[in-house]
C-alpha cells in the first residue's frame, strides 16, 4: 500500500485518504474503507437538498418547514462512469477543508479523463 498524498478526518464528516492513482473513504457509520480509482469515476458531487424549489416551497408554506429547515445532512455523491453511485452523509455546514478535498479529487478525476483520452 502507497503512503497517503493527503488525509481529511473531521467529526461528523466521511474520512477521505487521497493517494497517487486512488481514494479511500469511510463513511460515519461504517467501519471499513471503500476504494475508488480515479480512472472508474465520472465526478463528485456535493449534493444540498436545499437547493431545489419544492424544499424551498415546503419550508415557505409549512410550519414544521420552517422549523425544522437546514437540519437534514447534505450528501457527497460519487458518480462513476457506470453511472453507479455512492451517497455519504455529511453535517449541513460544509467545512472548507472537505470542500477543497472534493475540488482535489475532481481535478485528478479529470486529469485520469484527459491522460486515458
Amino acid at each position: 500500500m502507497s503512503v497517503t498524498d493527503f488525509t481529511f478526518e473531521e467529526k461528523g464528516y466521511p474520512i477521505i485518504k487521497i493517494y497517487e492513482n486512488y481514494f479511500e473513504i469511510k463513511a460515519i457509520d461504517f467501519w471499513g474503507f471503500r476504494k475508488f480509482e480515479y480512472s472508474e469515476l465520472k465526478e463528485l458531487k456535493i449534493v444540498n437538498p436545499f437547493n431545489n424549489w419544492w424544499y424551498r416551497l415546503y419550508v415557505n408554506a409549512s410550519w414544521a418547514g420552517r422549523m425544522y429547515a437546514h437540519t437534514d445532512p447534505i450528501t457527497l455523491k460519487i458518480i462513476k462512469n457506470n453511472e453507479g453511485s455512492w451517497d455519504y452523509k455529511f453535517p449541513n455546514k460544509v467545512h472548507e477543508g472537505f470542500k477543497k478535498i472534493i475540488l482535489e479529487i475532481n481535478m485528478k478525476i479529470k486529469t485520469v479523463t484527459i491522460k486515458n483520452k
